[in-house]
């Protein structure tokens, strides 16, 4: 660390003090070409200066107000600083001038954390580096080389938000051959390297070639997650962009989102040769460095492991941030779905709440009809990053997100608007999906199926979303009561239909419980893992045969499938 970013964070660990303070982030750029000197004055503490370089961008950290001056043509000007904002150097008719970026500023921002800003050590990260059969190089020489990237990354994380990332230890995993899908290989990986601890594990795939565009570069699941999954192996990318790449996703790591300025690591598109041009700096954007310094702090200052760990005045100003850079970039989903992972919500409604989960589902849906058609999720999978997206933005919600997690899911999730004719839920159907809502999302989520059937995809969700909304007998009746009415009718009387109703309300019990958090759905929710399996299952008996086999739904028969039914979703694996 050079000597101007001294000041900033300290070089060895001090005592930290046990009462809360009010936690503040700056973030100073220089947009101009020629370096500014600036004088930066704690409130009740001691000035010290800083040599902007052009293009520079460097977070404050401070537990007391902030002034900075600095030379204009007319003198010394003067600023105080607003707390946990970011602010830019650029030259105007007048000269130097120090500009606020607008993002939602309302009111004091300041977050109460224990310790100090300036005197608690830099926060890390300890990472384990995983490599899959694909790659090339022998054992010794990848480790040498990924751990040098990642040292490097770390530098430059260090200067961006007070985090550091640490190698610890390195593995390997085998990877499906026979898979291109990007979204699978990262459950793969999740799967076969389980995180162990609060290790981050960083998977490098060389079973792909780097592909130039809006595609699948890398990937994580979201801030704090366990995992991220980079593309390594191509002949025509320079070790430059794969650091680049690396820093990006260990940007969205600690929250940063898509950023429209053209020279941000955060830009959408990677892979466009810009980290090759001779002085080109690997740099994020100054909104973004506001948002990992933030994330940052609750790291090494409160120990949070997870998003929803956050604490709420944090989780507040970032869903300020984020809904104000979902508005630079429209058609990018990625500050949006950030936005709704931070949404306190305190005084909202049950409906309001359900919204969210309706709009989560939604901007998936749309994101993935934005891939090229050769990557786009369809079946199971979709339905699978649906599920997990939309169980990520509530889990910052913790208890009160459970009931409207399973609302938004049946009501997304159902174009039959089965849910908007039953007088249990018609009411909350029309407050959370708008009219044209459904037109709107149903193209973008139509592929999606549950163990290969769209209609038990609606049977599932619908019954959890009743159950949520009702009981679970209320559920089981209304089930039923749908296969008698279709025993009359071509399709019949389906026992797999019922399977996945009564799958669909043993999924809402243990969300309502809190037997499955949304962190655990957000993690590892799989179709499978909550489906029973049904191929020998009878259904499209007409009302005649069902009587005849079956009776009644209080028939002894009838009662021995079903137990046989209840029994399979028991010994599932997404309730082990």
């Amino acid at each position: 660390m050079d000597r101007m970013h001294r000041p900033l964070l300290a070089a060895a660990a001090l005592l930290v003090l046990s009462f809360p303070a009010a936690a503040d982030v700056v973030v100073i750029s220089n947009r101009t070409r020629e370096t500014v000197p600036v004088t930066i004055s704690p409130t009740g503490g001691k000035p010290y200066r800083l040599q902007l370089t052009s293009g520079q961008v460097v977070p404050l950290f401070s537990d007391t107000p902030l002034h900075a001056n600095f030379n204009t043509q007319s003198g010394v000007n003067g600023f105080k600083l607003d707390a946990n904002s970011a602010y830019y150097f650029g030259q105007t008719d007048q000269g130097l001038q120090l500009h606020l970026i607008g993002l939602g500023e309302a009111g004091s921002h300041a977050r109460p954390l224990p310790g100090g800003g300036r005197t608690t050590p830099a926060g890390v990260v300890d990472v384990k580096i995983c490599v899959d059969e694909e790659e090339p190089l022998r054992r010794e020489q990848w480790i040498a080389k990924l751990r040098r990237r990642v040292d490097m990354a770390s530098l430059i994380m260090l200067s961006h938000s007070g985090m550091t990332f640490r190698v610890v230890s390195t593995g390997s995993w085998n990877s499906d051959n026979d898979t291109n899908d990007f979204t699978k290989s990262l459950k793969e990986l999740e799967e076969e390297v389980p995180r162990i601890g609060d290790t981050l594990v960083i998977g490098f795939t060389s079973q792909y070639q780097v592909v130039r565009g809006r595609t699948h570069l890398g990937g994580t699941r979201g801030p704090l997650s366990s995992h991220i999954l980079l593309r390594e192996w191509s002949q025509h990318v320079s070790e430059r962009e794969r650091l680049e790449l690396l820093v990006h996703e260990l940007g969205h790591y600690l929250g940063a989102s898509h950023s429209p300025e053209p020279d941000s690591v955060m830009r959408p598109v990677l892979g466009d040769r810009q980290s090759r041009q001779t002085g080109f700096g690997i740099r994020f954007d100054p909104v973004n460095t506001l948002i990992m310094s933030m994330v940052g702090e609750e790291v090494r200052r409160r120990g949070a492991k997870t998003f929803p760990d956050l604490s709420e005045p944090t989780l507040s100003r970032l869903n300020q941030i984020y809904t104000a850079l979902s508005k630079t970039l429209p058609q990018d989903s990625s500050a949006a779905r950030f936005a709704a992972r931070t949404q306190t919500a305190k005084g909202s409604s049950t409906s309001e709440l359900a919204k969210l989960v309706v709009q989560s589902i939604t901007q998936s849906g749309q994101a993935n009809q934005r891939l090229p058609e050769a990557g786009r999720l369809t079946g199971d999978d979709l339905t699978d990053e649906l599920v997990r997206n939309a169980a990520a933005d509530t889990a910052v919600l913790r208890d009160r997100g459970r009931k409207p997690l399973l609302l938004g899911l049946g009501i997304a999730l159902d174009d039959t608007l089965v849910l908007g004719s039953l007088p249990a839920t018609g009411q909350l159907v029309r407050e959370a999906d708008p009219p044209g809502a459904l037109a709107k999302r149903a193209p973008t989520i139509c592929q999606a199926t549950m163990c290969g059937r769209n209609d038990l995809l609606k049977h599932f969700f619908v019954s959890a979303a009743l159950t949520a909304a009702t009981d679970a007998n209320q559920a089981h009746a209304i089930g039923v009561a749908k296969e008698i009415f279709d025993s009359n009718r071509k399709s019949g009387f389906s026992f797999v239909d019922l399977a996945a109703d009564r799958a669909g309300v043993r999924f809402a019990q243990a969300v309502l419980s809190g037997e499955l958090s949304a962190i655990d759905i957000a993690d590892d929710f799989t179709c499978y893992a909550f489906m029973p399996a049904f191929a020998d299952l009878p259904e499209g008996l007409s009302a005649a045969e069902f009587q005849q086999q079956y009776g009644s739904p209080t028939d002894a028969r009838y009662l021995a499938l079903i137990r046989e039914i209840d029994e399979r979703i028991d010994q599932l694996t997404g309730y082990d």
